[in-house]
């Protein structure tokens, strides 16, 4: 997940800085530049150079020089830029340790660090961002959700992925990615019951999103409840007719309940939207399926 809510948060801090030059039009240059720093509507690109030209202008300091990074930050990780979203959030959480004011500022930060982390493959680092995110800002359900989130990738933790969700959900409850990433996790436990419950209460809170179908498909379907994964299924599609592993899905599931005729249909579709995992081409071939 890519920079949630930072822009909002940190826009108005922005806003409300002065300029210390004595050039009345450049001082409302670098504030314009300033503001659009902190504009969630504004183009990545547009964010960067509007950002670096406050930050270089030498006017900010304190609480809106700490934003400035962050929503920089925020644009580098938007356009690709990993490294240099890196060095903007470490830039922002310099002096974290002897500015216990700003805390909440620097929770932020860390955790879009360590999310940027998580991008780069670093787990390690990212869940140390992550827990002095939520060491400073103990209320903070995205920092939970995040490291729930790398617990999750990381497989071999999710005991600890559950924890995390629990604690969003605790502190957020309608939080909807904490339901999906908490149903997820059981699901790779092998606790059916609990994904579809998860699942369900994700569906209820945004009932047009088709992935959580499949998700909670594919528990019907492990749990051989063929009959409500297809219809999971079926669902997904109507709402995402595009949808390449609703396609897929459905066909294992009808290949588990010896549907193997409808099998086949649903996994040319699959490969006609384009999935090509390798598993699935040696399917196709294994039914003399794969076009040519």
């Amino acid at each position: 997940m890519k920079q949630v809510c930072v822009f909002a948060i940190l826009s108005l801090i922005i806003g409300a800085c002065v300029g210390t030059s004595a050039n009345a039009a450049s001082d409302a240059n670098v504030k314009q530049a300033a503001k659009t720093c902190g504009s969630r509507n504004t183009n990545h690109n547009v964010r960067v150079r509007a950002c670096s030209k406050a930050i270089e202008s030498g006017q900010y300091s304190g609480r809106s020089i700490v934003a400035l990074f962050i929503n920089r930050g925020g644009g580098n990780f938007s356009i690709g830029e990993l490294d240099r979203a890196i060095e903007d959030f470490t830039r922002a959480v310099a002096n974290y340790e002897s500015t216990p004011r700003l805390n909440n500022m620097f929770a932020t930060a860390f955790m879009q660090r360590g999310i940027a982390f998580r991008e780069i493959r670093q787990m390690d680092r990212a869940i140390k961002d992550l827990d002095l995110a939520v060491r400073l800002r103990p209320n903070f359900a995205k920092a939970f959700f995040h490291r729930g989130i790398i617990y999750l990738k990381k497989k071999s933790q999710l005991d600890l992925a559950i924890r995390d969700f629990n604690q969003a959900i605790h502190l957020k409850p309608d939080y909807i990615g904490a339901y999906n990433g908490r149903a997820q996790t059981y699901f790779e436990k092998g606790f059916l019951d609990k994904a579809i419950e998860d699942y369900t209460e994700a569906i209820r809170l945004m009932p047009e999103n088709f992935n959580f179908l499949i998700g909670r498909g594919n528990a019907y379907s492990r749990d051989y409840k063929f009959g409500l994964a297809i219809k999971d299924y079926e669902a997904a599609i109507r709402l995402n007719p595009n949808s390449p592993m609703a396609f897929f899905n459905r066909g294992l599931t009808y290949e588990s309940n010896g549907k193997t005729a409808l099998a086949i249909m649903d996994f040319r579709k699959a490969y006609s939207l384009g999935f090509r995992n390798p598993l699935f081409i040696d399917k196709l071939r294994k039914y003399d399926a794969l076009p040519q």
